[in-house]
């Protein structure tokens, strides 16, 4: 039963209901409710630039039809690789690039001026995998490992792989194969023995004969980020309510994935906006991030979970030096965005 407090005039039952609305706490349920006071961005814009998008792009695109309701004007181009839309933020040809955070960094390292002021990827979601003979970590010791570059975010991830047997990357015998599309090719064909590729790759194309997983990132490297939003600090200083918003809309976003009830939803927005990809492959995806948790509730950008990806970018000798955190993040907007948005973790009791 919900609780009932019996008060002697109805005048005053009225006026606490009106109080608790305007509050946004919604009577019986001891939750905050954002949907009735979301912001006004009639007037407001934004253009995004990003890489191609793929299923783990699916909450990032709710959360720009989030912003779209709400008022703003939203467009968004899909560049050809990382360097690009790095070069579209700075430029001016678009004012938020939605890139990994070693992509960001390296360009700050390099003089230009960006800063992260949103996460739009929690986690990455990539896996270890290894041939059929192959079914412990320590037995990579020797083997040909396939990576698109050890420059990039896969030099992360083999190390931190290779680690849990005991193996360093001098361990094994690197080629850089090329894209997830080549190495699942060279993976079947015998010509790599491992390495890191997404979850939905191996699911869809390497279980099947027999290739094991031997670390998967979503849950034993959940700090490692796989995107972020980066704009110029110019921009998100005159835009200081666009930059609230995002993080608001990826809030909304994550708790909107977070809720079986959306896995047809988000099954159709991932097959109207992602080319070649199937009910059937969007709903396994759904599944697996929802098992392994890809987008936490609350979860929102902070100086320390940046930090901790800046260490792995040093240990995997990634970039020339470390800078100060201040210099790269904006934590500002995302702790604004969960004081708003935050739900109660404690209902009310029941009696």
């Amino acid at each position: 039963m919900r609780n009932k407090v019996l008060f002697p005039a109805m005048l005053f039952t009225a006026a606490v209901i009106l109080v608790m609305a305007a509050s946004g706490v919604a009577s019986g349920n001891g939750r905050r409710s954002s949907a009735a006071v979301h912001p006004n961005l009639q007037g407001q814009s934004a253009s995004i630039i990003t890489t191609e998008g793929a299923l783990d792009t699916v909450v990032m695109y709710h959360a720009e039809d989030l912003l779209r309701q709400w008022g703003a004007k939203v467009t968004v181009t899909e560049a050809g690789g990382t360097s690009i839309a790095v070069a579209g933020a700075v430029t001016g040809q678009a004012d938020v690039a939605d890139i990994s955070p070693l992509a960001g960094y390296s360009a700050v390292v390099n003089g230009l001026d960006m800063k992260v002021f949103a996460i739009s990827g929690p986690r990455t979601d990539d896996v270890f995998v290894s041939k059929p003979s192959i079914t412990s970590m320590k037995d990579m010791k020797g083997a040909t490992v396939g990576v698109l570059s050890l420059n990039s975010v896969n030099g992360i991830e083999t190390g931190l792989a290779l680690a849990q047997g005991g193996l360093k990357i001098p361990d094994v015998s690197i080629v850089q194969a090329g894209g997830q599309s080549v190495r699942v090719g060279a993976l079947l064909g015998g010509r790599l023995d491992g390495g890191p590729i997404s979850l939905d790759n191996y699911r869809t194309a390497l279980a099947s004969h027999g290739f094991h997983i031997l670390y998967n990132y979503m849950s034993q490297a959940p700090t490692l980020i796989h995107d972020v939003l980066w704009a110029k600090p110019s921009w998100i200083s005159s835009h200081q309510a666009m930059a609230l918003a995002f993080n608001r809309a990826l809030l909304q976003s994550f708790r909107w994935f977070n809720n079986p009830k959306n896995k047809s939803a988000f099954v159709q927005l991932a097959t109207s906006k992602l080319q070649g990809v199937d009910a059937a492959q969007a709903a396994a995806t759904y599944d697996d991030y929802l098992h392994y948790h890809f987008y936490p509730v609350n979860d929102i950008l902070t100086n320390a979970t940046l930090a901790s990806n800046e260490s792995a970018f040093s240990t995997y000798n990634l970039i020339p030096k470390a800078l100060p955190i201040s210099d790269w993040v904006d934590p500002s907007f995302a702790k604004k965005a969960l004081a708003i948005e935050k739900l109660v973790v404690k209902p009310k009791k029941k009696h």
